[in-house]
């Protein structure tokens, strides 16, 4: 964790504002996802906005997420980072991440990926892989102080589901690759929170 200046806070802010507003599907079934592009952007909209439903609807039931080999067996807060987690686990980092400031949440985020990097699967295709897949993110726990990514990247794998004549796509796999910093990788910052209080009942 760094402490973060007031310029790092006001490139990134700048950055938000420059990228073009997201555009939330309007939903049919499922999460509404016409492409692996958009469930992306849905993912980044639940985390902006705080929503952990919005969130859960992205991911597979059969959802997997990868830590980088060098974080693999750390430990954070009494927790020892897994070579993998599944939904649960992934909910309950996103949750001690987005809930209120106010209930121990972060005090600011934001996340985004880089469209082009996603990809479009062909035509008639059921699964898609985008790798080196280019992350910023920016969480402070305090109003001057948390964890940057601002040269990432990680890779995702996605399925399509089909219910009667609709579909959509959901994120199956999720793997983390290093950074410059093995304490401000996605995976360590995602463990980091994960060792806060679990999900309410």
């Amino acid at each position: 964790m760094k402490t973060l200046t007031p310029l790092l806070v006001t490139i990134a802010l700048s950055f938000s504002i420059a990228c073009d507003d997201p555009v939330t599907p309007e939903p049919k079934i499922g999460n509404g996802a016409g492409s692996p592009m958009e469930c992306i952007r849905l993912m980044e909209i639940g985390i902006n906005n705080r929503d952990l439903e919005r969130f859960r609807d992205t991911l597979s039931p059969q959802f997997v997420f990868y830590f980088d080999s060098w974080n693999v067996g750390d430990e954070i807060n009494g927790y020892v980072i897994p070579e993998t987690w599944g939904v649960a686990e992934e909910e309950r980092a996103i949750w001690n991440m987005i809930r209120p400031y106010e209930s121990g949440g972060a005090y600011d985020i934001f996340i985004v990926m880089l469209d082009g990097d996603i990809g479009t699967p062909p035509e008639g295709s059921e699964t898609h892989t985008a790798e080196d897949v280019w992350i910023y993110l920016e969480i402070l726990t305090e109003e001057n102080e948390g964890f940057v990514i601002d040269w990432g990247y990680v890779e995702f794998g996605f399925e399509k589901i089909t219910e009667g004549d609709s579909s959509y796509w959901v994120i199956t796999e999720w793997k983390d690759m290093l950074t410059w910093d093995p304490d401000e990788t996605l995976g360590y910052i995602k463990a980091y929170f994960y060792a806060l209080d679990p999900l309410p009942e």
